[in-house]
């Protein structure tokens, strides 16, 4: 399936450095290979197993079957590559599929079809939230209390399915929406979705000391997840090996850890 002078790629996932952008994903492939950021002791754990394995896994898709310049794609850039079709297979979040099932935006709306991604030791979990957040200095909070319980109320759904039809109401949104037959027999990925979100752990999986499955649960990790994710961008393009770029996240995710008093030196 990876036809490159088609512009046909094997494979799309994220390759732009961020913590919520490619550390998203390798954190939720360590984490299904057993691997973890911390000890009980809150001692980086980068240069172990389960983190070698996943980065060199995640190099050599990208490298043999990715698109030209990876470390450039995050969510938007692959969801609009794989609608186009130039991307047979796209481990990415599950809210991607009702674009990709939408046949006004999605050249490959009818030849689409949506699996978990492929486990490890457990499975390669994902939770982020849909949350809406009211200032503390607002001097409008009833009005936005009253939108946010509008936005996720039933009528709501109600009005996007007029509009729009059930393929396009947000996934995660209620759980009456998944009981909905109408909704199972117009959107394919319904089932699977829901799967996913029952099944995604979002208290602390397999015994870590901090909470997250495709992130960290400190107030730190948007620093030091944003440094580990240039580093492995680095290998992407060549500037580092997977042995240097962890021997350099391990130096810098302890630094991190000493600095705000995690650890002492």
């Amino acid at each position: 399936m990876h036809h490159p002078e088609q512009q046909q790629y094997g494979i799309c996932l994220r390759g732009q450095p961020g913590w919520g952008i490619n550390m998203a994903l390798i954190t939720s492939w360590v984490h299904a290979h057993g691997g973890r950021w911390f000890d009980d002791k809150w001692h980086p754990t980068l240069k172990t197993a389960p983190w070698r394995t996943v980065l060199r896994t995640y190099i050599e898709l990208l490298g043999q079957f990715g698109p030209p310049e990876p470390q450039t794609l995050g969510y938007v850039e692959n969801l609009k590559l794989f609608a186009d079709g130039h991307c047979a297979i796209w481990v990415d979040a599950t809210v991607a599929a009702g674009t990709l099932y939408d046949k006004s935006v999605s050249q490959v709306s009818s030849r689409t079809g949506m699996v978990a991604a492929p486990r490890a030791t457990l499975p390669s979990s994902w939770n982020w939230s849909w949350a809406m957040a009211v200032p503390a200095y607002t001097r409008h909070g009833e009005a936005a209390q009253r939108f946010i319980r509008w936005a996720t109320s039933r009528a709501y759904v109600r009005e996007v399915v007029k509009q729009q039809g059930w393929a396009a109401v947000p996934p995660g949104i209620r759980r009456s929406v998944y009981a909905d037959p109408a909704y199972h027999a117009q959107a394919p990925f319904a089932e699977v979705v829901e799967d996913a979100l029952e099944q995604a752990n979002v208290g602390r999986p397999v015994g870590l000391p901090y909470s997250g499955v495709q992130f960290v649960g400190i107030p730190e990790y948007a620093a030091f997840g944003n440094g580990v994710g240039y580093l492995v961008a680095d290998v992407l393009m060549g500037r580092l090996t997977v042995d240097q770029a962890l021997e350099l996240a391990q130096q810098r995710v302890e630094g991190q850890m000493v600095n705000s008093g995690h650890l002492r030196q």
